[in-house]
């Protein structure tokens, strides 16, 4: 069984909702413990979130909120200026007010809720949302900033970097990783990604290398934690800190990405090199593969094993 610090993370997680709960009305605690069993801690900490903002926007008691409060909110958080939120925020807004105001009517305290008329926003097309990445190119000058830095943490963002750019995983899960989750004999990264599925994630040695550079430097600090990443404070990096270091390195030439920006690196510049694509879907751990795609590569997880490396070739560890 692969352990990793997603266990931490969860109670860091649930610390922070406990703490913002404190000042909440009851109907959300109680809707929070409703949900606790059937959603991940980061869609509980969104869904709170969310609730907590919506009732201190229209200063009313839950009980009270009608359809008008409802899509007064959303027209505010899709208009222009601060408050303006994207398409898929407010398709979010919108699945927490209504499964919370489900909630209030399953447990007798509301008659009728009052999202039944509200309509569903609609974020924009596929085809329109701008998907951004980097090219081999961009990607080889983000080690290069790091390398030419005399940032103090630049082995560990060297590290950040191979885990980014050669393995393609989330950022949580890349948070999430421990130092005894690094096989530095087999060039294996062991993850829990999203619906705690467990990964072997093979990198070439060279990027491992990079990795184990990162983890001596690591063991000379006083750190209390088996985390992989660690912050300033010595503490396990938060998704955040995490996602700060690809932020700046990516602007640094730039061409500013996200952490999900780089898992589409990975995915786009795989794809580019000649792996195939029901290959680099497996890889991405994609949940939304199709049945014959996860046939065809059943059973090769040497050719999973090594497509990961050849896709990642490109870097110039």
């Amino acid at each position: 069984m692969v352990r990793t610090g997603k266990e931490e993370h969860r109670l860091q997680m649930e610390k922070k909702i406990d703490a913002i709960l404190k000042n909440a009305p009851a109907e959300v605690e109680d809707f929070y413990n409703h949900i606790y069993s059937s959603k991940s801690y980061n869609t509980h900490y969104r869904y709170i979130n969310i609730i907590i903002g919506f009732l201190e926007y229209i200063k009313k008691k839950p009980e009270d909120v009608t359809m008008a409060d409802i899509e007064r909110y959303l027209r505010r958080k899709s208009g222009r200026g601060e408050e303006r939120k994207s398409g898929s925020y407010l398709v979010q807004v919108y699945s927490a007010l209504k499964a919370f105001f489900e909630y209030m009517v399953d447990c007798g305290r509301i008659d009728r809720s009052p999202m039944e008329r509200v309509k569903r926003p609609k974020p924009k097309p596929a085809d329109q949302v701008e998907r951004t990445f980097l090219t081999p190119d961009e990607v080889n000058r983000c080690f290069d900033v790091v390398r030419k830095s005399n940032d103090k943490f630049a082995k560990r963002n060297l590290a950040m970097l191979v885990v980014y750019f050669a393995t393609g995983i989330r950022n949580s899960a890349l948070t999430e990783i421990n130092v005894d989750n690094i096989d530095l004999k087999n060039n294996v990264i062991y993850v829990v990604d999203k619906g705690n599925k467990a990964r072997e994630c093979s990198v070439s040695p060279e990027a491992m290398a990079i990795i184990k550079d990162w983890i001596d430097e690591r063991a000379t600090y006083n750190l209390d934690t088996k985390a992989l990443f660690t912050s300033s404070w010595n503490r396990r990096i938060t998704t955040q800190g995490a996602s700060n270091v690809i932020h700046y390195v990516s602007d640094q030439i730039g061409h500013k990405i996200s952490p999900h920006g780089a898992r589409r690196s990975f995915c786009s510049n795989a794809k580019a090199s000649g792996i195939p694509l029901e290959v680099v879907s497996k890889m991405m751990n994609h949940s939304s593969t199709k049945i014959t795609s996860d046939c065809y590569v059943l059973g090769q997880d040497e050719v999973i094993k090594s497509a990961t490396i050849k896709g990642t070739s490109y870097i110039n560890f």
